[in-house]
């Protein structure tokens, strides 16, 4: 690009002397040249000059980095000089460029949040090593064992019927499911969590007494662990992990260095949201292995139902005070809670 001043010249101050020097300004390729009658007289890229514009775009002083300046008063030339706006300063002056970006990242970082994680994490569970699954496991229960539960209750005879049961449960395999071998059921006097049963990792599934006695049922308690084989099989335990180890790093990286309670809120959202959806996926997994063990499913539906009338008979201020209690006390245990309405769970098992 060669732009060239006429018939004006502009008028350079070399910083020195308060004489000012006619020069032509000739513009080539993003640098500046000037001339005067006797030759040129220097030339500056222009991204080394700062330059100040009056409003009408008419007037401009350009300043070099050596003190010296050049006072332009060819609106061309000056139009030409003028930086070129940055993506920034485009959306600083326009408020609906603004909104639409914001409206834009919104989008990115929800889908990343939505679709993007999980998908990541689901697949890299797979080159999960089942030595580094094993770790995690041991240390679960171990934290489990100190802070939460009891060596169970159960006599050795009524863990012995168990055990039987639950290995022809885990060994039914068919179109829709498959037989877990390697499965291995472990049982736990947890007061604090309640009737209850959950995964540990890729083999262990504990089983609580509390849940044996609120089953009633032989039958009931197998559906519970039908269920659980549905989480072992599809392999919920590290894909959570995984996702939620996901949701926490980009919550870290949008958030900075704002509190982690505040950081940690995303992550809290998102990962029931995950919980549901796999409760549901176990649901399905329970349903097609119990048909084919030839267990009736009408007993886990009636423990759904019976679960749902016991919270709402429960008078709201002392749930309240009794769950802030539990939240307080069990924080790394929240995710074992996290399930869905046990009234339309009960629906699928109502057969």
């Amino acid at each position: 690009m060669l732009m060239q001043v006429e018939p004006s010249f502009a008028k350079y101050f070399d910083g020195i002397s308060t004489n000012a020097i006619e020069v032509i300004p000739t513009l080539e390729l993003g640098v500046l040249v000037l001339t005067t009658e006797v030759g040129e007289l220097r030339r500056t890229p222009l991204e080394n000059m700062k330059l100040s514009i009056n409003h009408a775009g008419v007037y401009a002083i350009g300043y070099f980095t050596d003190g010296a300046s050049l006072q332009v008063s060819d609106a061309a030339l000056i139009a030409a000089m003028r930086p070129k706006k940055s993506l920034s300063d485009a959306l600083s002056h326009n408020w609906r460029n603004t909104a639409l970006a914001a409206l834009l990242l919104v989008t990115i970082v929800f889908s990343i949040y939505k679709w993007g994680i999980p998908a990541v994490a689901d697949v890299s569970a797979k080159y999960v090593p089942d030595s580094w699954a094993q770790s995690i496991q041991t240390s679960v229960i171990a934290d489990l064992d100190s802070k939460v539960c009891k060596p169970s209750n159960l006599s050795d005879m009524r863990q012995a019927e168990l055990q039987a049961k639950f290995k022809a449960l885990k060994l039914t395999a068919g179109a829709l499911v498959q037989a877990a071998p390697q499965a291995e059921l472990i049982f736990r006097d947890c007061k604090m969590v309640g009737p209850n049963a959950f995964n540990v990792g890729r083999e262990t599934i504990v089983l609580t007494d509390e849940m044996v006695v609120f089953a009633e049922t032989d039958d009931g308690i197998m559906g519970v662990l039908a269920h659980e084989l549905g989480h072992l099989q599809a392999d919920h335990v590290m894909r959570s992990i995984l996702r939620y180890a996901g949701v926490g790093a980009l919550s870290a990286v949008l958030l900075g260095d704002i509190s982690t309670i505040v950081a940690a809120a995303p992550a809290f959202v998102m990962k029931n949201q995950y919980t549901q959806v796999f409760e549901r996926e176990a649901d399905a997994s329970a349903l097609a292995r119990l048909k084919l063990a030839n267990i009736p499913t009408k007993p886990l539906a009636d423990m759904f139902r019976k679960l749902s009338m016991q919270g709402k008979n429960k008078d709201e201020a002392a749930e309240s005070e009794h769950q802030d209690k539990k939240a307080s006390n069990n924080k790394e245990w929240e995710w074992l809670f996290s399930h869905p309405d046990s009234a339309e769970r009960a629906k699928v098992f109502d057969q």
